[in-house]
């Protein structure tokens, strides 16, 4: 739901947001994919921990998350937790209730795949547990429903060898309770 900052927001349950997404499944810039295909995502938010903060006029709230990206061919496929920060930098653009935002999100992840002397067409990520980094675009169509896209990284970040990432980046339909 876009509220304003200050703005009392009701927060029943606890679940605030589901996303629902398909992702291309690791998207290289700069060399050979090595795995490919398809993954579904799905990610809950849980209310944000406190009241938004007002930063040069945008909304800023935080939000513990947890997800997963399945794979639909076998791949590596990942669950993670963690936090996101959404920031909504434009308010009722085209009519009251709607924005739109950026987010990014910092989450640990454990995921499926190998950590070392996979086949070639796998990737060989070093570590079970990996950080994650992901940051999403979008639009609040009105207070329930939004449509983004959104690109995330998994990787070990030098701790472990190998250091291998992957990344997905996709479409995700969200909806607010």
């Amino acid at each position: 739901m876009v509220c304003a900052v200050g703005a009392a927001c009701a927060q029943d349950g606890i679940v605030d947001e589901v996303k629902l997404g398909v992702l291309a499944h690791g998207i290289t810039f700069y060399e050979d994919p090595v795995e490919t295909g398809v993954d579904i995502n799905g990610e809950a938010y849980f209310h944000r921990l406190f009241d938004p903060l007002d930063v040069l006029g945008m909304a800023v709230s935080f939000r513990p998350d947890v997800g997963t990206s399945i794979a639909t061919d076998g791949t590596t496929s990942i669950l993670y937790a963690g936090l996101s920060m959404d920031i909504v930098f434009a308010r009722d653009v085209f009519r009251p209730g709607d924005g739109f935002f950026i987010e990014g999100e910092f989450d640990m992840a454990v995921h499926d795949g190998y950590l070392d002397g996979g086949p070639p067409d796998r990737k060989d990520l070093g570590s079970r547990f990996l950080g994650r980094r992901a940051g999403e675009i979008g639009y609040q169509i009105d207070p329930q429903w939004s449509i983004s896209a959104m690109i995330d990284h998994i990787g070990n970040y030098g701790l472990a060898t190998p250091n291998a990432g992957l990344k997905t980046a996709g479409i995700r339909i969200g909806f607010k309770f």
